[in-house]
């Protein structure tokens, strides 16, 4: 797959925007509220179920390239 350049105007906006940006708190709390339901629905945590609770699973998170973690205030 060829990668394709972004446009300078682009690149100079995206620079602009670095730092810490926090959602606003309600949104973060809504998305914990509608993970939880989900999970805790009557009909439980289905994806969970796919799997045999013994199971234990190691994983690693790796970038390719140097980037921003998304999402880091729901789970905090």
């Amino acid at each position: 797959m060829e990668s394709v350049p972004l446009p300078p105007a682009l690149v100079a906006h995206l620079d602009c925007q670095a730092g810490d940006v926090e959602p606003p708190e309600d949104a973060v709390a809504d998305a914990v509220v509608l993970a939880l339901h989900e999970d805790l629905a009557p009909d439980g945590d289905l994806s969970a179920s796919l799997l045999p609770a013994a199971v234990v699973a190691d994983g690693v998170v790796a970038s390719r390239s140097d980037g921003v973690l998304a999402g880091t205030a729901c789970a905090s």
